[in-house]
């Protein structure tokens, strides 16, 4: 039997706790446009931060005004940072310009936040630096400005309603120099004895752990190395119906760390017994059973 695979390197489950906000009903107030909302002053402000020795900048700020009567509204805010304090052109708008006329200004840190407030990533920032101002390894200064603000949107499907951004806050800042380069896609790996190899704990990879496969021509993601990858070949069939046969029918796939907690499992339909052709995370939680053709 011939089967294919294929599966998402990042599974992103998303829930959108707000539907519909252009609707005006009594569960669903109508959206207004805020005119502001304040980054508060870090108790850090009189600091020169060091990046490299900085794991996250505390960040927090108000809620805006999204409603008339400033009800509780599930907005999404993401932190930008700027060495100029100007928010013209983000890296990901200059790096898709394919004029190379567009030179960015700022940068958009990669995790968004639903609360008011964040642990910034001091890495991020640095490397944002490093990009906008094009420093190499022999020409970072020992300080430099840097200016950190939050926007804030209303995420309806892949809509981004109601945007408006906070005030900026000037931080001094020590940088230090990071090669750029773009994310390594993200590799997961199939264990089991349903292809010929059998169930090992180790990376011994190419012969008990065999690697999915780039897909080609597909982009992925230059931050996280995110993206799809697939597996095509012949799969052993057996059952599964016993505990005997559970350790010898089947497979798993592993992330590239080969943390079993985290592996893709099939669904069980009861202790025993796999469900066949269904597959899950298991993302930290209980064990699944083995997938099989």
């Amino acid at each position: 039997m011939k089967n294919k695979y294929m599966m998402g390197a990042l599974l992103l489950g998303i829930i959108s706790l707000f539907a519909s906000c252009s609707d005006d009903n009594d569960s669903n107030p109508t959206l207004i446009q805020p005119t502001e909302f304040t980054l508060n002053t870090p108790e850090y402000i009189n600091s020169t931060i060091d990046l490299e020795k900085s794991t996250g900048l505390e960040l927090t700020w108000s809620q805006p005004k999204y409603t008339a009567d400033n009800a509780p509204i599930n907005a999404t805010y993401e932190v930008q940072v700027s060495p100029t304090n100007n928010f013209t052109v983000s890296t990901d708008e200059a790096a898709a310009d394919e004029s190379g006329e567009k030179v960015p200004d700022y940068a958009v840190l990669s995790n968004t936040t639903q609360k008011c407030d964040i642990s910034a990533s001091a890495e991020e920032m640095d490397k944002a630096l490093v990009k906008i101002l094009k420093w190499t390894e022999e020409n970072v200064p020992a300080e430099q400005e840097m200016y950190v603000r939050v926007n804030a949107y209303i995420l309806e499907d892949t809509k981004r309603l109601n945007p408006i951004a906070s005030n900026s806050v000037m931080l001094k800042v020590k940088p230090y120099y990071i090669e750029l380069k773009d994310a390594t896609p993200t590799m997961w790996y199939l264990v089991g004895n349903m292809f010929g190899a059998k169930w090992a704990n180790d990376k011994n990879i190419g012969v008990d752990a065999l690697p999915m496969f780039l897909k080609p021509n597909f982009s992925y993601d230059k931050k996280t190395g995110a993206g799809e990858i697939e597996y095509t070949n012949y799969f052993l069939t057996g059952d599964y119906n016993d505990k005997a046969e559970c350790d010898g029918a089947g497979f798993k796939i592993l992330p590239s760390d080969f943390n079993w907690d985290y592996s893709m499992n099939a669904i069980l339909n009861n202790e025993i017994s796999a469900k066949k052709g269904t597959i899950e995370n298991r993302n930290g939680g209980a064990d699944g059973g083995h997938i099989v053709a």
